[in-house]
Order: C-alpha cells, then structure tokens, then sequence
C-alpha cells in the first residue's frame, strides 16, 4: 500500500497541466460519522499519485492554483464524487472547491448539467467551502445559492480558521459548519475551546447548521466533541482516507454518544 505524505511542501518543478491531463490526480475517501453512530458522509478528498507515494493537497495544490488550475482540479474532483455517488446508492459525498473556483462559472455550469441528466444524484452532494474562499461575501452569496439550487448541501470548511464573521451563517446559504482542528484537539483538557464549541453549536442549532468536528485523533476528543452536542466527528480516530467508500480503519463506537 502507497503511503500518504501529508506534509511535503510544494514542489515547484511540478508541471500543474500535465498533472491533470494524465490523471495523475484521484480521489480518496474519508467517512465522517454521526455521534449517535452511522456514516454520515465521505470527505473526497484530492490526491497526486507518484513513485513514492500519494501526496495529500498541500504539496500540489498550491501549484495548481498559482497557475490558476485550481478549478480545473475542482471540476475533476466533481465528475469523480459524482461518479462514485452513482456508484454507490445511498451514499453521500462531500468535495471541496477553492476560492478560485466560486467565481468560475464553469463549474456551475458542470453541476447544472449533472443535476439536469442525473436527477436525484446531486441531493447526496455536500459541497465545502473554505473560510478563506468566502472573504467576498457577495460573491460567496451568489456562489452558495447557486449550489443549493441545484441539490447539494453547503458547508463552511475549517471554521475557525480564518476571519470569517458569525454574520455569514446569517448571510450565506449554509446547511452546515466544519469547526477547525485548532479547537477540537484535545477538547477534553480546554475548557475555554469546550464553552467555544458549547456556544457554535447553540448558534449553528439556530440557523439549522448541521455540525461537523475535524482533525479527532483520540476517544477523549471524540467522547467530548459528542457531549457538547456535535453532530459529526472526522479524522483518523474515526477513519483514515482510502479508495473506498468504506469506514476502513476506524473505531466504529467512537462516534456513539
């Protein structure tokens, strides 16, 4: 089994074109469960396949998107989630579109027609969106009503991470929140981080935001994260990403309340 490098810095003799043309790039599969237990989605995740490995985004992405390819790679990611929606019934897939791509009409223009010849298809797509991405609020409004319209939920990556402001989940159209590692690790030693995440839940409940954990690396953040009222729990306690649309290696009671 090829290891995943997580933490290769970006390679600038990268050739991003020939990257995507020879479909070096693929999709890996991270199972996101409920706190009162199922799978809730998969995460699809991007990856670059190479002799030593699969890199993870952070060696390649910033390549791609210095050379404005990042919605390129954004409509490859979606033609893959949707084809593994439809091989999978019941199933639900979230993928990940870059700030570029919110002001790329092609990739709209690909969901709408995936949506018009796959009827049903794009309900089971979540489609996530980074705070950073969301700094042009007009533009992530239209962006975000526009996904919604077509079937797909909505969901604001790592938040946390950034600067966004509560008055997004009041603005934009969003259907669920990703709270950044920085405040879930060990949540169970950190009462401060624990009223934090105590408050975002009480406030996501208003909007009617799903909640969503990242980064859970042990049962003491998981067993913490579901009494504080998460929904959701991601990360390698709960399921490491594979090729396929399976919990794998997890610890299935992690997510139980």
């Amino acid at each position: 089994m090829l290891s995943v490098i997580e933490d290769e810095a970006p390679d600038p003799d990268l050739r991003p074109e020939a990257l995507l043309a020879a479909g070096r790039v693929e999709l890996a599969f991270q199972p996101v469960l409920r706190t009162r237990g199922g799978i809730a989605f998969f995460e699809g995740l991007a990856r670059l396949r190479t002799p030593d490995g699969l890199l993870a985004p952070g060696a390649f992405l910033p390549v791609l998107e210095a050379a404005g390819l990042g919605p390129k790679l954004d409509r490859f990611v979606l033609r893959h989630a949707l084809a593994a929606l439809e091989a999978t019934p019941g199933t639900r897939i979230s993928v990940n579109v870059g700030a570029q791509t919110l002001g790329d009409p092609a990739w709209i223009d690909l969901l709408r027609r995936e949506a018009a010849d796959r009827p049903g298809l794009t309900d089971r797509l979540i489609v996530e969106v980074t705070e950073t991405a969301l700094l042009d609020n007009d533009r992530a409004a239209r962006f975000t009503r526009a996904v919604r319209a077509l079937g797909p939920a909505v969901l604001l990556d790592d938040f946390g991470a950034g600067y966004t402001a509560f008055r997004q989940f009041r603005d934009l159209a969003l259907d669920g929140v990703k709270i950044d590692g920085f405040f879930t690790r060990r949540i169970e030693a950190s009462a401060d981080n624990q009223c934090l995440i105590r408050a975002l839940v009480d406030i996501a409940r208003h909007f009617e935001m799903f909640t969503v954990a990242e980064y859970v690396q042990t049962a003491a953040e998981a067993a913490s994260l579901s009494a504080l009222g998460i929904d959701c729990l991601q990360g390698h306690f709960i399921g490491a990403a594979g090729p396929e649309l399976t919990l794998g290696v997890a610890h299935p009671s992690a997510g139980v309340a």
